[in-house]
C-alpha cells in the first residue's frame, strides 16, 4: 500500500488529525503519532490511503536508504506519504513476527536499492514484496518473539550496566587527572601517591581514546612539575641569572596587559628545590619569520625549506616544508636564521600551541616563533614545556576570525626549569609512556575492530538458516 501527499497551497488538508508519517517520523519501533497530520478532506483529495493499526511501515525512498533500512508498526490509523510503503498482514497475530523478519532481513533488502538520475536512493516494491522470507508456523512465530522480546531486555540491561560501568570509570579518571594536575603544596607525599596510583593503572583506567587524550596531557602536567622523575642531588641547578625575577632584553620592549601573560603567582606550582621559574624569554632566543612578496616570483622555488604555522604538528624532527624559498629571498627579506635543534612554535589561528623541533636549517612566516634553547635548556624539554602549555596560550589568545599570541605573551611565559641532566631523564621518562599511550591506542582500535568481527560472526552464525 502506497503513500501520497495533499495539495500544500490548500491550508484545510492539513488542519486535520490524521497523522501523516514520512521517513523523518520512522525512528521508534512503533508509530503512534507523526510530526505532520492531515484533514479526511486532504485524504481524500490525495493519493493517500489511510493504513490501519496493525500494519508494517517501510521506506523506499531517500538517502537513508543508502545504509539502513527503517521499518515501524502502526498503533493507530496513519497515513504515509510517497516515500513509505505499507504491509497489511493477512492474519494479524503474525505482525510482531513480520516486523522482526524485516529488521533481519534489512541488508538483503539494501541490496535491492538502486539510484535516481539524481543519485537518489530507492527501493522498487515491486521488488520488495518479492523478497523470500520463511514463514514459520505461528505458534513457532510466538515463540520466536517471546525470545526475542527476552534477549533484547537483556541487552538492554547489559547496555545499562556498561554505561554505569564506564561512567564510574570516568569519574575514576577523571579524579585521578585532577590530582595529578592539581598538586598540594603542603603535602608532597600525597602527592608521589596520586601520581603512582595514576601511571600504575592508567592502562586499565583507559578504556576509550578521549581517555588516552587526557592521560597524554597529565604525564606532559607530571613533568613539568617534577613528579614524572626523581631529582638527584648531585645535580647542578640552573643558575640564578635564570630566574623569573630578572629582566630580559625582551620585557624593555614589551607593555601593558601583554607583559602580564602566566605571571601571577596563582600561575605558579610549587616545584622540586634544585628547580627554579624562569621565563622563556630568558632561557632562549626567540624570532619570528616572514612572507616575502608573491609579486616576486624568485623569491620562491629555492632549496630553503619554509615552515607556516599548519605545518607544524608536534614534530621533534621536522624537515620539508610544503613551499621553499630561494637564497635570494634570505638576502632581500628579514628572515631569522633557524638551525636544526631550534624550536618552533605557531602563533595564529586554528594551530596556536603547536609546536615542533627543527631537523634542518630553515626559515619560517610572521605565525610562527623559533627558539634556540641557552645552554641549561635541552629542546626536547621545551617541546614538551610548550606541549603542556597549549590549552593555556589558547585562552590567553586574542583576535576573532584569527585569534593570535604574540611573542611578547610566549617570551614571558614562566617556564619550570629543572638541572640540565634532570631535563634528559623527564624526556626520556615522556618518551617511554607516549610510546605506552601509543600502544594503548592501537589496542584499543584492535579490539573495538575484533569486537565487531565477533559480534558480526556471532550474529552470522545465529541467523544462518538450519541444515
Amino acid at each position: 500500500m502506497g503513500g501520497g501527499t495533499p495539495t500544500k497551497t490548500i491550508a484545510s488538508y492539513w488542519e486535520g488529525d490524521i497523522p501523516w508519517v514520512t521517513p523523518k517520523d520512522m525512528k521508534v519501533d512503533v508509530i503512534e503519532d507523526a510530526i505532520d497530520h492531515i484533514s479526511e478532506q486532504g485524504l481524500e483529495a490525495s493519493t493517500a490511503k489511510l493504513i490501519p493499526p496493525g500494519s508494517l511501515l517501510m521506506v523506499v525512498r531517500g538517502m537513508i536508504l543508502a545504509h539502513s533500512f527503517p521499518t515501524a508498526v502502526t498503533a493507530k490509523s496513519v497515513t504515509i506519504n510517497q516515500d513509505m510503503t505499507a504491509l497489511v498482514p493477512f492474519f494479524p497475530e503474525m505482525l510482531s513476527c513480520l516486523a522482526l523478519m524485516a529488521k533481519g532481513i534489512s541488508r538483503g533488502v539494501l541490496g535491492f536499492v538502486k539510484r535516481s538520475t539524481h543519485g537518489t536512493c530507492k527501493l522498487l516494491t515491486d521488488e520488495l514484496f518479492e523478497y523470500p522470507v520463511a514463514i514459520p508456523p505461528l505458534a513457532e512465530q510466538q515463540r520466536i518473539v517471546a525470545k526475542v522480546d527476552e534477549l533484547m531486555a537483556l541487552c538492554d540491561r547489559l547496555e545499562a550496566a556498561q554505561a554505569d560501568r564506564e561512567a564510574r570509570r570516568d569519574r575514576l579518571v577523571a579524579a585521578s587527572l585532577a590530582r595529578v594536575s592539581q598538586p598540594d603544596a603542603a603535602d608532597a607525599a600525597s602527592d608521589a601517591r596520586a601520581a603512582g596510583f595514576h601511571l600504575d593503572h592508567f592502562a586499565r583506567l583507559t578504556t576509550r581514546p578521549e581517555h588516552v587524550k587526557h592521560l597524554r596531557q597529565s604525564i606532559l602536567n607530571l613533568a613539568v612539575r617534577g613528579r614524572l622523575v626523581p631529582q638527584d642531588p648531585a645535580d647542578a641547578s640552573p643558575p640564578e641569572r635564570l630566574s623569573a625575577t630578572t629582566e630580559s632584553p625582551a620585557d624593555q620592549t614589551t607593555t601593558g596587559r601583554q607583559t602580564r601573560y602566566l605571571e601571577t603567582e596563582s600561575d605558579r606550582y610549587p616545584i622540586p628545590t634544585s628547580w627554579l621559574w624562569s621565563r622563556l624569554g630568558l632561557v632562549g632566543d626567540w624570532g619570528s619569520g616572514t612572507t616575502p612578496s608573491r609579486g616576486k616570483s624568485e623569491y620562491f622555488g629555492g632549496d630553503i625549506s619554509w615552515f607556516k604555522s599548519g605545518e607544524l604538528n608536534d614534530n621533534p624532527c621536522l624537515r620539508g616544508s610544503e613551499e621553499k624559498v630561494s637564497r635570494l629571498a634570505l638576502e632581500d627579506c628579514s628572515f631569522r636564521d633557524n638551525q636544526p635543534g631550534d624550536v618552533l612554535f605557531a602563533m595564529y589561528g586554528a594551530t596556536i600551541g603547536k609546536v615542533a623541533i627543527l631537523a634542518e636549517p630553515a626559515v619560517t612566516n610572521q605565525a610562527v616563533v623559533a627558539c634556540t634553547p641557552c645552554e641549561y635548556l635541552f629542546n626536547r624539554y621545551l617541546f614538551l614545556f610548550l606541549l603542556s602549555q597549549r590549552q593555556r596560550f589558547h585562552e590567553a589568545s586574542e583576535g576573532g576570525a584569527q585569534p593570535n599570541v604574540s611573542k611578547a605573551k610566549v617570551v614571558r611565559c614562566p617556564i619550570p626549569l629543572p638541572p640540565l641532566a634532570e631535563q634528559r631523564r623527564i624526556v626520556a621518562k615522556v618518551d617511554e609512556l607516549m610510546a605506552l599511550c601509543d600502544q594503548l591506542e592501537a589496542s584499543l582500535a584492535a579490539a573495538a575492530t575484533d569486537r565487531a568481527r565477533l559480534l558480526e560472526s556471532l550474529l552470522h552464525e545465529a541467523l544462518a538458516p538450519a541444515a
